[in-house]
């Protein structure tokens, strides 16, 4: 295996391999904490895909690992006290998603005997901040209230085209050729070097310390995390 590949995979190991279960479970360590895991874990399957010469089938790997960072980014941008109702906002959304799905099922014909009442019940605190209740909805709405997203935000947007069935996708493998015919060929893979890549699994490890810190916890709690993110550079 490739040298970058390989210190990838071994500090998303080392990461993944932390033991947290110190830390008080809450909706901020709970939702960071979980993103954090998540982005390593796309991490490692990032750079053992390109490690085998797929780097360009790793377009939805690169597309969840870069909306995890782009979000932990975002979160740091808003006040401290807003965090905790913009956190319960996406839980709140997700429950509407959820019993909206079950909602079409029934419209389509498929009845189902799942009991919903718990899941509407319970009601999330809702922010009064509209602005913020869109941010959380659309990943391009709280790119345009944090600037400084630009970055992930483009990366983001780069990686959705070949995550779905989108006609970039259908082009990518199955370009014109020029007898007009159907040729063949791959997705292009954005910094396939990983160095860039590399740089992202700092910032996600450093904005993960530093959101739990906000959050309250003390600098030593966090600094495990801190030194294993940084333990390859």
């Amino acid at each position: 295996m490739a040298e970058q590949p390989a210190r990838i995979i071994a500090t998303a190991d080392r990461m993944l391999a932390l033991d947290l279960s110190y830390m008080p479970a809450a909706y901020d360590s709970q939702f960071i904490i979980g993103w954090m895991r998540a982005a390593y874990d796309q991490s490692r399957v990032i750079a053992s895909l390109a490690a085998q010469g797929l780097g360009h089938a790793a377009a939805p790997n690169r597309r969840a690992f870069v909306e995890i960072a782009f979000r932990l980014l975002w979160l740091r941008t808003l006040d401290v006290e807003a965090r905790g109702p913009v956190l319960e906002t996406f839980v709140a959304r997700e429950k509407n998603l959820t019993t909206g799905f079950f909602d079409t099922l029934k419209e389509m014909g498929f009845d189902h005997d799942i009991d919903l009442s718990a899941m509407e019940n319970v009601v999330a605190e809702m922010m009064a901040d509209k602005e913020l209740k869109q941010q959380v909805k659309a990943v391009t709405d709280a790119a345009k209230a944090a600037p400084i997203t630009l970055g992930l935000y483009t990366a983001w947007r780069e990686e959705t085209q070949y995550t779905h069935a989108t006609g970039h996708l259908a082009v990518a493998y199955a370009p014109k050729t020029e007898a007009d015919r159907v040729g063949r060929d791959e997705p292009p893979v954005q910094h396939g070097d990983l160095n860039t890549h590399h740089m992202i699994t700092l910032l996600v490890g450093t904005l993960t310390a530093e959101l739990l810190k906000d959050a309250g916890l003390p600098q030593k709690a966090v600094e495990p995390i801190l030194f294993t993110a940084w333990d390859a550079v």
